[in-house]
């Protein structure tokens, strides 16, 4: 195994290990106020959990399995579709006028999920800002190998 190979298998055995206890984030709302959230893992790296922090922490929690995603984008790619609907923790899912385009900015990764729960729409989409470019595209690329292949043995 090359040394860039066991940098990448320790990079994400780190992620790996930060996300199950969880990781502090911002989402970014179709409207209103930007919410504080932790987003963690279930132990088996199958599932993604977003819970408010603060004085809504109360609110339940919203659970993603990972093999709803679709799409991760990294940054202020313009989402411009009029089958999303944008998550906001906590809240009912579903919009009849559902044509958006989702707030982004270069320091978000936004996850398009086929959508089973809401039948007005086909997607539903949950952007996340990070502090810093490198925590972004850690959980991008971290992420990502999660999404990848569903049909593996849990880890």
């Amino acid at each position: 195994m090359s040394e860039q190979q066991k940098e990448a298998q320790q990079l994400i055995r780190n992620f790996a290990m930060a996300i199950v206890k969880g990781i502090a984030v911002k989402v970014l709302p179709r409207a209103g106020q930007v919410e504080e959230c932790v987003v963690f893992l279930d132990r088996t790296l199958r599932t993604l959990f977003v819970q408010r922090v603060g004085p809504q922490a109360d609110m339940p929690r919203h659970g993603i399995p990972l093999q709803r995603v679709i799409s991760i984008v990294v940054g202020d790619d313009s989402i411009d579709d009029e089958c999303v609907t944008h998550i906001s923790v906590g809240a009912a899912p579903c919009n009849d006028d559902v044509e958006d385009v989702l707030p982004a900015t270069e320091m978000c990764v936004t996850l398009l999920i086929d959508s089973e729960e809401a039948p007005c729409v086909m997607r539903e989409a949950l952007t996340m800002e990070f502090p810093s470019f490198e925590e972004r595209d850690t959980f991008a690329l971290c992420l990502a190998t999660f999404v990848e292949d569903p049909s593996e043995e849990p880890r």
